[in-house]
């Protein structure tokens, strides 16, 4: 599973406590999942630090959140 974390916003701008966020990549750019801000060479200046885990990791509460909801619905 790939993380990120956004250590600056695409304006420059430095962000504090700083989560880490699941990155989803359903089209050919990534995202982070609570906000779909684009990250990464080409598609946005803000910096950032990627990691894969194969469980857990994930602090942003808005991404946990999107994830449960996701998990909860019965097919």
């Amino acid at each position: 599973m790939e993380l990120v974390k956004l250590l600056t916003d695409d304006d420059g701008y430095k962000i504090d406590k700083s989560k880490w966020h699941y990155v989803v990549t359903f089209t050919d750019d990534p995202t982070t999942l609570c906000s779909d801000e684009f990250f990464g060479i080409g598609q946005s200046s803000c910096t950032y630090k990627e990691k894969t885990v194969e469980r857990g990791g994930i602090t942003c509460e808005r991404c946990l959140k999107i994830i449960k909801e996701i998990k909860d619905i019965k097919l």
